[in-house]
């Protein structure tokens, strides 16, 4: 069963106020002039039989289409009086034919027609056969036209359904792809997640346990330096002075590994509080300046006095400076210059690092951030580094609410710049 549509429905309502109307008409006429009480029942049966056969297809039984078509053909052909037939040529037959285009097909449509008109030529004594050839031939077209009419409504609904089919096994399908890839990928996102976790948790708890006992090593060496357990001589205070050298690179290692698994798991706290900027600049450059000077390097320092404080965390803020001035000082060939500017950038504090160093090629700038990555990657590399320096200078100055650029060209240094809020705007 299906339901009709409603401008369908609606035609079929005048369609069948229509044929009551005749049928009214034609029951009182035979009951007025020749009585024949069969005529009147049968004209009643035939009202009966179409208003029923419409009332069920318009409940959705599809079959009671044709039978609600071949009473609408019963009773225009036998039983409509021959005064509404329209004269020799009865319009009336074009009533089955609409009735038929509507409810069935292009061969009910001719067939109804064809059935009307035989009748209505016996029942006027061939009258209708010898009617003007004009009015045969409209019949004929008319007809013909409602039937191919049919034909392509017919075939554009069955195309529409089809493609409508089609469509909604295509949008199935996709959907059912995209449901399983969305849950392919859930699946892998989660198992990136926990194994980031694993990683992260790994690495604080193995940095932590390194960090203990290199403290301890470092501890002793400096109390041996110190000759608390006896004097040293030349060969073995130079033995130690590597040693030491080599173990607070070693411990420089593991608090960048533990700082950044502590910032990938979201651990790493910031002690707020007003920061003389002069002071931690003036710190971080001594701190460099023998290693700088070593290398024959000019160091350059140009403080606005404007800026004088921010609130930040010293350690934090130090470990962001030291972390670039040592890259400056790394990359920066002997006898040449490094700097460091600190001036009012708007609302914001602008720490400007630069060198006259080796530079960075453009297609290397959008990897210079990544964690344990190196740009140079060549078997015998020229400088020593695990990649995690300015890493991690990124993710501090992005935890301050602030920002770091960098411009840079091979040959001609490297520029970075470090925006940070008078007032931290947390991340």
């Amino acid at each position: 069963m299906r339901p009709i549509p409603p401008t369908q429905r609606q035609f079929l309502l005048a369609l069948l106020y229509l044929q009551a109307c005749c049928s009214t008409v034609g029951l009182i006429f035979y009951a007025l002039t020749k009585g024949a009480a069969y005529e009147t029942w049968f004209v009643l049966a035939s009202t009966a039989l179409l208003v029923s056969s419409l009332l069920l297809y318009m409940r959705g039984y599809s079959w009671a289409r044709h039978l609600s078509v071949a009473g609408v053909t019963v009773v225009v052909a036998f039983f409509l009086p021959e005064q509404l037939n329209g004269g020799e040529f009865p319009l009336s037959l074009f009533v089955p034919p609409v009735y038929a285009l509507v409810l069935a097909g292009p061969g009910w449509i001719i067939g109804s027609a064809a059935v009307v008109y035989l009748i209505f030529a016996v029942r006027s004594e061939l009258a209708v056969v010898f009617a003007e050839p004009i009015d045969n031939v409209l019949m004929v077209l008319v007809v013909g036209g409602m039937a191919v009419a049919r034909r392509m409504t017919d075939m554009s609904v069955a195309a529409a359904e089809e493609q409508a089919r089609l469509l909604a096994e295509e949008r199935t399908r996709l959907a059912e792809r995209v449901a399983e890839r969305t849950g392919a990928l859930q699946t892998a996102n989660d198992e990136l997640v926990r194994a980031s976790q694993l990683k992260d948790a790994f690495l604080a708890n193995v940095s932590h346990e390194l960090r203990t006992p290199l403290n301890v090593i470092l501890g002793n060496i400096g109390l041996l330096e110190e000759g608390v357990y006896g004097p040293l001589g030349d060969r073995q205070r130079q033995s130690l002075d590597t040693i030491a050298e080599s173990g607070q690179q070693l411990l420089n290692l593991i608090n960048d590994l533990l700082d950044l698994a502590q910032i990938e798991a979201g651990q790493l706290a910031f002690a707020y509080a007003d920061v003389l900027l002069r002071d931690v600049c003036d710190n971080c450059l001594s701190l460099i300046r023998q290693q700088a000077e070593h290398k024959g390097l000019r160091v350059v320092f140009v403080f606005d006095p404007e800026v004088s404080t921010i609130r930040s965390d010293p350690r934090r803020l130090r470990q962001i400076l030291l972390g670039l001035l040592s890259n400056a000082v790394k990359f920066t060939p002997a006898g040449r210059a490094i700097g460091l500017e600190v001036r009012r950038a708007g609302s914001d504090v602008a720490f400007v690092v630069w060198d006259e160093g080796v530079g960075i090629a453009a297609e290397n700038l959008g990897r210079l951030f990544q964690p344990f990555l190196q740009l140079d990657q060549g078997l015998a590399r020229q400088y020593e580094g695990t990649g995690l320096g300015l890493a991690l200078v990124r993710q501090l100055v992005a935890l301050h609410g602030g920002q770091v650029d960098v411009v840079s060209a091979p040959g001609e240094g490297s520029r970075f710049t470090v925006r940070l809020p008078r007032e931290p705007r947390p991340a």
